[in-house]
């Protein structure tokens, strides 16, 4: 089977292309016909990339890409290729302690949450990127919402008290916190590291319940699930 994975650039492409055993597997911006993320009808582009490449799978790492290829689902059906992209039009699945609009709300969020006491993390409300701590001793100003694992808080203060201010979970992770991307075909559940069972059993229950294939990024702790949403940049 000949599989497209979008992009090579995403921190676990090459994570996914390990867990595809026994596919071809091509990068789409290792191409030069690829459509980049600001192309108008970028579906219909990467549509168009796929019949001519005869890609009969695919996996959209770039954000939106992936905002785009859900309303396209039923059109690639048609041509016999398959998004790997759940139906489900929520996206993802999050449990987040509190939602915030505002700087001055997250803020407070934060504190009504016990942060700098308690251990919290934060993540774009879209599904965007991974979940990230705000740990006070990370020193290093990184892209936000990618390859970021943790921030502290004048970090956050320099990227969030802005006019555009986007909507933002908080989570609190608690001990036993562990993040991690998943590949999910066939209502298989496959991870790149060794996951333990009973937290695969958690997992295989929240993905047969929201009917979920693709790849994921997980947040998981204390046996609860915090979020899964799309791999994507």
């Amino acid at each position: 089977m000949k599989v497209l994975i979008t992009t090579s650039q995403h921190v676990a492409s090459f994570q996914l292309a390990a867990l595809l055993k026994g596919s071809e597997i091509i990068f789409g911006d290792h191409f030069t016909d690829y459509p980049t993320d600001a192309s108008n009808s970028i579906a219909h582009q990467i549509l168009k990339f796929c019949l001519d490449h005869q890609i009969e799978k695919v996996f959209p790492l770039a954000f939106a890409e992936v905002a785009e290829l859900r309303k396209s689902i039923i059109l690639f059906d048609e041509f016999g290729i398959e998004v790997m992209l759940s139906a489900d039009s929520r996206r993802f699945f999050t449990e987040a302690s509190k939602i915030v609009n505002s700087f001055a709300n997250l803020s407070a969020g934060l504190i009504s949450l016990g942060y700098p006491t308690k251990k919290i993390a934060i993540a774009n409300v879209e599904g965007r990127g991974e979940l990230i701590l705000i740990d006070d001793a990370v020193k290093d100003n990184l892209q936000i919402w990618n390859r970021v694992k943790a921030i502290n808080f004048n970090q956050l203060g320099k990227w969030f008290n802005q006019s555009n201010f986007q909507p933002v979970a908080l989570y609190q992770p608690g001990d036993g916190f562990q993040a991690f991307y998943m590949l999910v075909e066939n209502g298989e559940l496959k991870c790149f590291n060794p996951v333990a069972e009973d937290t695969r059993k958690i997992l295989a229950h929240v993905i047969q319940t929201n009917n979920m294939k693709g790849f994921y990024h997980v947040a998981i702790a204390n046996r609860t699930v915090l979020r899964i949403v799309n791999a994507s940049f």
